[in-house]
């Protein structure tokens, strides 16, 4: 999966970022399975950096924002990373 941040049209530059998909819906059925959300952004680390996600559901995962980009929002948006749960997958 691409970081979603290339897709917006309002950013000078377009992210590189990518993550196997199978790890992205590895973290978000894990996260269901806990039983925390049904829909909605979830964090997870992979290769020892936090990316953020957004999962749908019925299972899938919509789009993920990568370490750099998560960041960057979480500046924007201090309160939201209150809302959101963390999972653990891969290298913590």
């Amino acid at each position: 999966m691409r970081c979603v941040w290339a897709s917006q049209p309002d950013h000078d530059h377009h992210c590189t970022a990518r993550i196997p998909i199978g790890v992205v819906v590895e973290a978000w059925w894990r996260e269901r399975e806990e039983g925390l959300i049904e829909e909605g952004f979830f964090r997870f680390l992979w290769n020892g950096r936090e990316w953020l996600g957004y999962g749908l559901e019925d299972g899938r995962v919509r789009g993920v924002y990568c370490p750099v980009h998560c960041a960057q929002r979480d500046a924007r948006a201090p309160r939201a990373r209150e809302l959101e749960g963390t999972v653990c997958v891969g290298s913590c």
